[in-house]
Formats: C-alpha cells, structure tokens, sequence
C-alpha cells in the first residue's frame, strides 16, 4: 500500500510539474508573438515605412518600363551562375535532392535586374545586408542607399530573419538580405504556394490597418527550405492600403523560449 500510495504521489507530482512546464511555456510563447506583433505594427505606422513602400514600389515600377533594366550577356550569365552555381547546389544540400535552379530565377526584367546587383555578387546574407549602394545609378539603388540602413538596423537589432516589403501588386520591392524572393510576386511568382504568399494575401485582402496575420514555420525555399513564420500586416496612406511589411520571424527566439529550462 505504502509503495502503490508514493507511487500515484510521484506521477502525480511529475504530471503536475510537465503541467506548469507546458503552461509556463505557452505563456512565454504567447509573450514573444504579442511583442512580435506590436513591433510589426508600431513600425509599419510609421512614416519612414510608409515612404520607403511607396519609393520602393516607384522605383520597381521605373525599371518595368522599357530599356530601363537592360542587362548585357554577361551580366545575365553572372545571375544564371548563381542560380546553377550558388542556390541550386545549396537548395539541394538541404533537401536531400537535385533542385531545379531555373525554376526559381526570376522571369520580369525589374526582378533580374535587382538581383544581379544585390542577389548574385554576394555569397551570404551577411556581406548582402552590408551594402549601401550598388552603384549601378539606377532609382532603386538611390531610393535603397536611403532607407536600408533602417531596415537593416530592425532586422539585425531584433533579431529577424528578413524584413520584407511587398507592394500593393504583390511584388516584394526591398528585402533587407536580398535573397532569392527579392523582386518577385508573391501572387504569382516561384513563391506564390509559400506560407508568405498565403499571409499577403490574407492581410491584404482584409483590409484593415494595424492587423497582423502570422503564419506556422514551414519551409521556405529563398531560406534554402528551412522552416520560415512570418508576421505580414498591411501598410497604408490615408487609409489606403499600399503594400504590406512582411517580418521573417527569429527561429532562434522561438526555439529558446520553446527549449527553456529543458533539463528540469
């Protein structure tokens, strides 16, 4: 009787404290989101976000238009390189299985253009995050040698994986680690069946100013398919939704608040 009665009292015991575990981290969890949340908001409001989308997406458009994104051979070979040399191998590495590199280079000349400046040259997001100024004179770059240093200082301060934003037609017109996803349309584009394309959406389509929609971790292919959340919320202009800020959320935060105290 004895051993059965501090039996049930030592599982109870255990229940009880995998209980205030779970519930400590859930709390922590919710904590993080809901900060997460206000700062995506706080900074969308402001004004320096609020001009950088529309100059962003002015300039985007600028290169649309015809001879404005010319690029000669060799400039198109460099891009071409990094997709077959550079991505490719690395997406392939990580997925166990050959990735097709052309399905993912960009079709639109704005989109090339970007990242034969700011994609291609750079073999890590560290040394791409670092540059200023391209120099290639074109209305991106002046428009990027302005606003990137703020950008750059949120992502790197609060520890996000990417900063993003996203024009009204879907295009991403600034990503602070010019990767991949840079230029293209989230709508329709390679990443358009990604969890990103997925929030745009749905933030944009509802409408509402100072709302966030947050999506679950899943893979992501410009992050070389490792788990990517996202915390989208539109971005407006005298109540007029003109694009949306899209922060890559920091997996290293989540994942030490979620492992916190494992060794209990």
């Amino acid at each position: 009787i004895g051993y059965v009665n501090a039996t049930d009292s030592l599982r109870d015991a255990a229940f009880q404290r995998l209980i205030e575990v779970r519930d400590s981290r859930t709390r922590e969890v919710e904590r993080l989101f809901s900060t997460i949340e206000r700062t995506v908001v706080v900074h969308s409001r402001g004004q320096s976000v609020i001009d950088a989308t529309e100059a962003f997406s002015a300039a985007v458009a600028q290169l649309e238009q015809p001879g404005q994104a010319a690029l000669d051979d060799e400039q198109l070979g460099s891009l071409y390189r990094y997709y077959d040399e550079v991505f490719g191998p690395a997406l392939s590495a990580v997925t166990g299985s050959t990735a097709d590199a052309a399905a993912f280079v960009p079709t639109s000349a704005a989109a090339r253009y970007l990242q034969v400046h700011y994609t291609a040259p750079h073999a890590d997001a560290a040394s791409a995050i670092a540059v200023d100024d391209a120099g290639d004179g074109s209305a991106w770059s002046a428009v990027h040698a302005r606003y990137h240093d703020y950008f750059r200082s949120m992502t790197e301060l609060l520890d996000y994986e990417d900063v993003l934003l996203i024009d009204a037609r879907g295009l991403v017109v600034y990503s602070a680690y010019k990767g991949v996803d840079l230029g293209t349309d989230v709508l329709t584009g390679p990443y358009r069946f990604t969890n990103l394309g997925a929030a745009y959406g749905e933030a944009v389509g509802g409408n509402l100013l100072g709302e966030v929609t947050l999506t679950d971790f899943d893979t992501y292919p410009p992050s070389l398919n490792l788990p990517a959340g996202w915390a989208v919320t539109p971005i407006g202009r005298d109540g007029e939704i003109i694009g949306a800020m899209a922060v890559e959320l920091p997996i290293d935060r989540v994942s030490a608040v979620m492992t916190a105290g494992e060794d209990w």
